[in-house]
């Protein structure tokens, strides 16, 4: 795998995004993650209070910094309702990548109605999937392997590892970091400081070694399915980070702050009041 894909309506992109494609970037270890804004989205056409324009433009800001992230017009620039088929195809094409290439990110609320995207049992031959839950909710966990089994996925391992949570570079840091505010930073999943927390990530991460914790590491969980195609899927448990765009929306039209939430960037942008029109 070499490519994270992270599509969506981005409305409007926030840390959380940010924060979780780094993530996916590090634990892959992938070259880059492709944002792909959707255009014409098929189930959320009448919700998006940001046109094409102010979302496309607003992830190209927030990510413009990060040597690793870069946007893909695919979406934006057709006049056709936005699905994930068509949009893996072209990036295959486009990039000149094969399925085993890419990894298409997902949250776990998005993978439960997967039945219900336009051609669905074409996706599973155009990519790897990464699906990151929020914490260990096992009933969301349960109904997430019970789909990826009747997609043709097989249990193959389950892989534990940490997340680098210390404040300092790394590759994908923001260029010119040391200049850029605190709160531009990417959100983290939580630090190990509570058997709650260490209960929450993993059974096993009860016993990580004293210099992690007060490192600040965070622990992961992947239980990792392929299928018969050799692709993989691999369901991601992690801390939540608690950022959601709806949140957003919200605190917005109740006039409250939302400065931790969004990049400096996208925060000018709300407070203009931002239209490409």
């Amino acid at each position: 795998m070499k490519v994270g894909v992270l599509g969506g309506t981005f409305n409007p992109i926030h840390l959380g995004h940010l924060g979780i494609a780094e993530l996916i970037l590090q634990i892959f270890k992938l070259e880059k993650v492709i944002f792909v804004p959707a255009k014409l989205p098929p189930f959320k056409s009448e919700s998006l209070n940001y046109s094409a324009g102010d979302r496309y433009k607003m992830v190209e800001l927030s990510i413009e910094k990060y040597p690793k992230f870069e946007i893909s017009d695919i979406e934006y620039r057709s006049d056709k309702t936005s699905y994930t088929v068509t949009t893996l195809q072209e990036l295959l094409k486009e990039k000149n990548l094969t399925p085993s290439d890419l990894g298409f990110i997902m949250g776990a609320d998005s993978w439960l109605n997967v039945e219900k995207w336009w051609n669905y049992s074409e996706l599973f031959k155009l990519s790897n999937f990464l699906i990151v839950t929020r914490g260990h909710d096992p009933q969301t966990e349960e109904k997430i392997k019970l789909i990826a089994e009747k997609m043709g996925f097989c249990y193959n391992e389950r892989k534990e590892g940490f997340f680098f949570n210390e404040e300092k570079e790394h590759e994908n840091e923001p260029r010119h970091s040391s200049a850029a505010p605190s709160k531009g930073r990417l959100p983290r999943p939580a630090a190990v400081k509570s058997p709650e927390i260490q209960e929450n990530i993993s059974e096993t991460a009860r016993d990580l070694p004293t210099s992690n914790k007060e490192r600040g590491n965070s622990p992961y969980m992947i239980e990792n399915f392929k299928n018969s195609l050799g692709l993989e899927l691999n369901i991601i448990r992690i801390s939540p980070i608690d950022i959601s765009s709806t949140q957003i929306r919200s605190k917005i039209e109740k006039n409250q702050s939302v400065d931790e939430l969004v990049s400096p960037e996208i925060l000018n942008l709300i407070q203009e009041g931002y239209t490409s029109a």
